[in-house]
């Protein structure tokens, strides 16, 4: 698939992007469950899409089908590379996500951060992801 890329370049603005898009699928109950390990896998035999962070993203930015199975492969390669680095921020892994978009962490700036795992807090997983991104603004990343 060769989809124009509506996802922005920078790194906090991804996450925002993010973050809204699971609120979108969080709403949706009927067709999506959130689950951290898939990234947007739907089936006619089921009507409940399972979505990670990335595949809120698939699901709403891209207006993927719940029935269907999305990978980042199945994007353009500075897609996939976008929705790698919003999977590896999940974890905290700050310079690894910005090293998929080809950008790299000032001196003196954490390398990672810990983050809880959303299926344990879904509020403070976001609550963290929001300010992860007020601080990458903070450095134009």
């Amino acid at each position: 698939m060769n989809k124009t890329d509506p996802l922005p370049n920078k790194l906090s603005a991804l996450i925002l992007l993010a973050l809204k898009d699971l609120e979108w699928v969080e709403a949706r109950p009927e067709i999506y469950k959130v689950n951290m390990n898939l990234w947007h896998t739907g089936t006619n035999l089921a009507p409940i899409c399972g979505v990670c962070l990335a595949g809120a993203v698939i699901a709403h930015t891209f207006k993927m089908n719940h029935l269907e199975s999305w990978v980042p492969s199945n994007f353009s390669a500075n897609i996939s590379d976008k929705l790698h680095a919003i999977n590896l921020i999940r974890e905290g892994r700050l310079e690894a996500a910005l090293g998929e978009l080809e950008e790299y962490l000032p001196d003196g700036v954490l390398r990672s951060v810990e983050i809880c795992k959303y299926e344990d807090d879904p509020e403070a997983f976001k609550k963290k992801l929001l300010q992860i991104a007020k601080v990458l603004q903070k450095y134009n990343l």
